[in-house]
């Protein structure tokens, strides 16, 4: 049985699921042979929250594999200002569609939000792809290689 972690934020009317339910729920599609797409088609709520939230890693710690061929691994958004450089490393399953979230289709992205309050436009960032899912065999180990690799740099 999945539990949802049942907090309700009343001021802006939002649910707030557990890692340990989202969890739970992606080993339920997994078990019973069904695809990361038909997880999103059914369940798009926990799939938004899971995305603001950066935890698509969730996906690939489960096992839970795309049905389409898109372009997944993990990603820089990097930003050259005049007081240094910055950056944000990501894990996702579509770099088409992250990348267009970040220059601006999810508002509520790091990204996104970093370029508003730094009056940047959305040119300004560079999007890199730093690894194919396909040379990965543990996502989120990479993913935080490349947060202390940059952060170092």
């Amino acid at each position: 049985m999945c539990f949802l972690f049942e907090t309700l934020d009343y001021k802006v009317n939002r649910v707030i699921y557990s890692e340990e339910y989202l969890r739970n729920l992606i080993m339920e599609y997994k078990n019973a042979g069904k695809s990361r797409s038909l997880f999103v088609k059914e369940n798009s709520r926990e799939h938004s929250y899971m995305r603001r939230y950066d935890l698509i890693h969730l996906y690939y710690e489960c096992g839970l594999s795309a049905a389409s061929e898109l372009p997944q691994g993990i990603y820089a958004c990097e930003f050259r200002l005049p007081d240094g450089n910055y950056a944000y490393i990501g894990l996702t399953y579509n770099f088409n569609e992250r990348e267009a979230d970040h220059r601006g289709a999810d508002p509520q992205s790091t990204p996104c939000k970093f370029i508003k309050e730094h009056n940047l436009d959305k040119n300004d960032m560079i999007f890199k792809i730093l690894l194919d899912i396909d040379d990965c065999k543990n996502p989120s180990e990479m993913e935080e290689y490349y947060r202390q690799k940059y952060e170092k740099e």
